[in-house]
């Protein structure tokens, strides 16, 4: 039997069984797939695959600094705006010029009077001469008083009356002045045993005590 008719019997048979409802079992006959030979495998090299891609900045575009300076902005002085010139206004630094309060004559004369001294009005304006024993005040306008004393030596009623005489026209010339008093304790003893003049400006007003010669008088002036 040739294999030709073999196969033919085999599909006939398959045929029939398929017909009837029976599944035929799987022969033992192997399934060869074949290739064809000249089916050619695509070629992948002929595409490029691109790796990356990357932004090409042309090399004519600048790129602008990060830290760019602001310039300032002048504004020009027109030709007919004069220039200050500091040369031109000299410093002028202020002096200060104290007060000078008036000689209260009127209060000094009334508290002399009060410890008994007498006042005459001399040829002078507005000028009047108290004496009181050996104690003798001048009082012109508002703007001098001049009291003379004496310390004798022994004579304790006289150097103590002058002492009060002394304090009261610090006290009643100069007002203001606090330290007079002091001033006056601190500087007798050079002017009436060393016989040194002693001068002190307060609040505008020139005070001197100072001896009168060998006279044993002393002099006291508010200017």
């Amino acid at each position: 039997m040739t294999v030709k008719l073999r196969n033919l019997i085999t599909f006939l048979f398959i045929v029939s069984l398929t017909s009837c409802g029976i599944q035929a079992a799987p022969t033992n006959t192997p399934t060869i797939t074949v290739l064809p030979t000249h089916t050619p495998t695509p070629q992948l090299t002929d595409t490029p695959s691109p790796t990356s891609t990357n932004t090409v900045v042309p090399t004519n575009t600048p790129v602008p600094p990060t830290n760019t300076p602001i310039p300032p902005t002048v504004t020009p002085l027109p030709s007919d705006t004069p220039t200050a010139s500091f040369t031109d206004t000299p410093t002028v630094i202020p002096t200060e010029t104290p007060t000078v309060a008036p000689l209260p004559q009127s209060k000094i004369k009334a508290a002399f009077e009060a410890v008994g001294f007498v006042f005459t009005p001399k040829p002078d304006n507005n000028a009047y001469m108290g004496k009181s024993g050996l104690a003798a005040l001048e009082l012109i306008g508002d703007n001098s008083a001049s009291l003379l004393v004496a310390f004798p030596d022994g004579d304790e009623t006289t150097r103590n009356l002058s002492s009060i005489y002394l304090v009261g026209l610090l006290k009643q010339g100069i007002p203001e002045w606090d330290g007079g008093t002091q001033w006056l304790i601190d500087n007798i003893t050079q002017v009436i045993y060393e016989k040194e003049t002693i001068t002190v400006k307060r609040f505008g007003r020139k005070v001197t005590f100072s001896p009168m010669g060998s006279t044993g008088l002393y002099l006291l002036s508010i200017n």
